[in-house]
């Protein structure tokens, strides 16, 4: 009798911990989503990012930080980061800005440097002296298994859809030229190109196992100011 109760124990918590996990998997997408758009909303400010870029020497620029974000910890990492952010004291989130790619409808905040509470809600800034509209502006983001989550639509992108880059004072509009993959130790690929004022995204080319990164690189074709 013990016996058949262990056992149907063990399956109830077997089944409990496996429909955790399937709830975390289905939702973790939408949760990922419903913290960018309150980093945006909370963060994204003139006068905060204006603040923020004096703190650079205060950004983490770790690169192996941009490894694979397991779908398990994503949503409980981006949670923590806009949680924390409340009390800006506390945070290492540093605001830079935002980015927008309409043709995939991606649109997340980019944050300063790699941190993992820059990269578990958007795109991190990959060098420490670099500036929208100058160089080759270079940005890292997370390929998670919900296809519309942080840069995994980049995987959809085509050449010449556009890359909209603000930095609350100034839009900067880049057309999509070059598309391809390298291998991660490959870091020439984010290096200023004499002449040329560029934006270069980069993740995982699959969500996890994989020393393949995916490169999308576009030139900017004008800067509007905003109002």
């Amino acid at each position: 009798m013990k016996k058949y109760h262990l056992k149907q124990g063990l399956l109830i918590a077997t089944f409990i911990v496996g429909f955790l996990m399937l709830v975390i998997v289905v939702f973790n997408g939408p949760m990922l989503q419903h913290d960018t758009k309150q980093r945006i909303q909370d963060d994204i400010k003139p006068k905060i990012v204006q603040a923020d870029s004096k703190k650079i020497d205060q950004a983490d620029f770790n690169y192996d930080n941009t490894t694979a974000l397991s779908p398990w910890v994503a949503p409980f990492e981006a949670a923590r980061s806009v949680v924390a952010n409340e009390d800006r004291n506390d945070s290492d989130y540093l605001a830079a800005g935002t980015i927008k790619i309409p043709a995939v409808s991606l649109n997340l905040p980019i944050g300063l440097g790699l941190s993992k509470s820059v990269l578990s809600v958007g795109a991190g800034t990959m060098k420490s002296e670099q500036q929208m509209g100058v160089g080759n502006y270079a940005l890292a983001g997370h390929h998670m298994n919900n296809r519309n989550a942080l840069f995994s639509p980049l995987m959809r992108v085509k050449k010449g859809n556009l890359i909209y880059l603000s930095d609350t004072q100034q839009t900067y509009q880049y057309r999509i030229t070059n598309i391809r993959h390298v291998n991660k130790s490959q870091s020439s690929v984010v290096d200023d190109v004499p002449g040329k004022k560029m934006v270069t995204l980069v993740t995982c080319d699959r969500a996890y196992g994989t020393d393949s990164r995916l490169i999308v690189q576009g030139e900017l074709e004008s800067t509007d100011r905003l109002n």
